[in-house]
């Protein structure tokens, strides 16, 4: 039976916020958001118990405004295996009249064992924050990268 496991786990990413449009000469950027948390882990586990899993998507980008303030961008979802790991998601990037402000990273859960930054798969960006939407247009944020989970366990070795 299984004791220990190792896992390359990350969060979704938050979404970018959107643009307001009708602020000053071009308009006023949205924020990006924060990028998801990424790390190795490791442990133990019981064998003769479940671990219910959750990938986190990517959050939400946020909409153009015409008016004083952009959609705020959607946190980024959170990878959850168990008891054993938990990582929040980045949040979104705001899409106030101001400049937006970026969104904070997400955390973890135990801390990781070791970190590493942005992870790329096939050239896309797991848990990426997504950008801002630009006053000068295209005016909506981007979506943030999802989340990644690849576990394996010692199989009783």
């Amino acid at each position: 039976n299984a004791t220990k496991f190792y896992a390359y786990a990350s969060s979704g990413g938050g979404g970018g916020g959107g643009a307001s449009l009708n602020r000053g000469p071009g308009g006023l950027n949205g924020g990006a958001g924060g990028s998801g948390t990424y790390g190795f882990f490791k442990g133990s586990l019981d064998a003769s118990t479940t671990y219910a899993y959750s990938i986190g998507g990517g959050g939400s980008a946020g909409n153009v405004s015409g008016t004083i303030n952009g959609g705020a961008g959607g946190a980024g979802g959170a990878t959850n295996v168990g008891s054993l790991i938990s990582i929040n998601g980045g949040n979104g990037g705001s899409g106030t009249g101001n400049s937006g402000s970026s969104g904070n990273s997400g955390s973890a859960s135990p801390s990781p064992d070791f970190s590493v930054p942005n992870f790329y798969l096939h050239g896309i960006a797991i848990g990426a924050g997504g950008s801002g939407g630009q006053g000068n247009g295209p005016g909506s944020g981007s979506t943030g990268g999802s989340g990644v989970l690849t576990f394996f366990d010692d199989g009783g070795q």
